[in-house]
């Protein structure tokens, strides 16, 4: 059996929603740096996103954006372009005024998201995101989203955290996001 070229090269293929549109990037462990987690980002440290698939890999065929660049050009030449994104990821969900915290599905994209935005922060070294994104509220919220939703070890999501509190620093992060930390490539 033929073996899955992001499994291969550890790179993957998401779609990001941002800004109520849909983009592109590559997130994948580093294996020439400890293995860390890391998604394209620019010489400025920003998120760069692309408007199509094709956009992305003839970017990444070209060098411009990169780490783990060997690893990351050998899986842009093997990857199909008809190939799914291997996950979505809702930027726009932590800037949301509301929350449905009995809708498991927003809970665990929610939970996707901070995930994501974790490693971004932990690669930029940016420490205000860091320290956002490791507040109690959100690592409440984290380990309640795993113990109901992922793991199913409760019934219902037990929310003992601040709702408006978690909602704010949600809101915090997106702001952040939008001043200049994501760069969209069309």
């Amino acid at each position: 059996m033929k073996e899955n070229v992001s499994e291969k090269y550890r790179k993957y293929l998401l779609k990001i929603a941002y800004d109520n549109q849909y983009y592109y990037t590559v997130a994948g462990a580093d294996l020439q740096d400890e293995e860390k987690d890391k998604l394209l980002i620019n010489s400025n440290k920003q998120l760069v996103l692309f408007s199509d698939v094709a956009s992305l890999l003839q970017a990444i065929k070209k060098g411009e954006y990169y780490f783990d660049r060997d690893n990351l050009q050998k899986w842009e030449k093997e990857f199909s372009s008809s190939e799914e994104p291997y996950a979505e990821v809702d930027l726009d969900i932590v800037g949301r005024t509301e929350i449905d915290f009995t809708d498991s599905d927003e809970l665990i994209s929610i939970h996707l998201t901070l995930g994501i935005l974790t490693d971004y922060a932990i690669q930029i070294d940016d420490k205000l995101m860091i320290a956002r994104l490791y507040e109690s509220v959100i690592e409440e919220f984290k380990d309640s989203v795993m113990d109901y939703a992922i793991w199913k070890i409760t019934e219902d999501l037990i929310i003992t955290f601040d709702r408006n509190l978690f909602l704010s620093t949600l809101n915090d992060l997106y702001f952040s996001l939008k001043k200049g930390m994501i760069l969209v490539v069309h």
